[in-house]
């Protein structure tokens, strides 16, 4: 698997480098360089943009954004013009955020899961997550795991009662901070409730 990437944010700017070393992440712009390390990022939320011509999309952009415990944000993008290097941009984009979750958010849904499965409660942005279900914190309802379910789409999924479809949440992959990591932990419970 690669651990260095190539990235360029649009056609006008430079290139710049995004290496994953063994305990930090290089970020190696033409003029300045960051090393950050793993336990220093906070939250992640990443997706696909689409580049709009006149009459139809003429490219897309892969986006991954993440902030540092400090508030700092960063924002990483692989593009693709009329599918030019579409699919090697696609396969780096897979590959990152999996290096990513390898490297910060997989150990992070597992504290997060041992938090719940000890008895405490969690809350990740508009949702509070505990041993008995989920609250939905905006329209103030709560769910218990037995009758929560999720349906993935290509850019949002949604956490909604099977009881109930009304009581339900969305989460958008580019535009909510940690929603891989909420479908990750409901996935997890719900999967228990499946097999208990």
């Amino acid at each position: 698997m690669n651990n260095t990437f190539k990235l360029r944010d649009n056609i006008f700017s430079s290139a710049y480098s995004l290496s994953f070393l063994e305990d930090d992440l290089e970020i190696k712009y033409p003029f300045k360089e960051y090393l950050i390390k793993y336990s220093d990022i906070d939250k992640l939320r990443c997706g696909i943009k689409w580049i709009k011509g006149y009459m139809f999309s003429i490219g897309r952009t892969f986006v991954i954004d993440f902030t540092l415990k400090d508030g700092s944000q960063f924002s990483l993008k692989l593009l693709s013009l009329y599918k030019i290097k579409l699919s090697s941009q696609q396969e780096n984009y897979k590959q990152i955020i999996t290096i990513l979750f390898e490297k910060t958010f997989d150990k992070k849904i597992a504290q997060y899961v041992d938090l719940i499965e000890n008895g405490n409660s969690i809350t990740i942005e508009k949702l509070k997550l505990s041993l008995k279900g989920i609250f939905i914190i905006d329209n103030n309802t709560p769910s218990q795991w037995h009758s929560v379910s999720l349906k993935k789409y290509f850019h949002y999924f949604v956490i909604y009662d099977i009881i109930n479809p009304k009581i339900n949440v969305s989460f958008d992959y580019l535009r909510d901070w940690d929603s891989w990591i909420i479908y990750s932990i409901c996935e997890k419970f719900i999967q228990k409730n499946i097999r208990s």
